[in-house]
């Protein structure tokens, strides 16, 4: 099963521009080592 930590899918997030520069929301779970499956695709799919 994949997994990221919350630190590394927030640092990916801000270099693809989640910063400030975009509109929208993204919620990523925070601090947590280890995020799963659905969970992990959902942050993805809302950062689309």
């Amino acid at each position: 099963m994949r997994h990221e930590a919350s630190k590394e899918i927030i640092k990916r997030l801000e270099n693809e521009g989640w910063y400030l520069s975009r509109k929208g929301r993204v919620t990523v779970l925070h601090p947590k080592s280890n995020v799963y499956g659905d969970t992990l695709r959902s942050i993805y799919r809302q950062a689309e």
